[in-house]
């Protein structure tokens, strides 16, 4: 039986896989610099990459 996601669901779910990948390409420019983010700070701009998604730029959530 398949569960069906509330529309909150869906938009939690969305910010974070945007926040995610976002918060990579920083990480891997970061790292090419040798200045690579702790766990710490990744999940600290994880977060708030998220909550701006979520809050602030609501639109771009279903834009690639």
């Amino acid at each position: 039986m398949q569960r069906s996601l509330s529309i909150n669901e869906l938009e939690q779910n969305r910010a974070k896989e945007k926040a995610l990948y976002m918060v990579s390409l920083v990480q891997d420019t970061s790292s090419l610099e040798q200045q690579g983010l702790d766990n710490e700070q990744l999940n600290l701009l994880i977060e708030q990459a998220k909550n701006s998604f979520l809050h602030q730029h609501q639109k771009s959530l279903w834009i690639s």
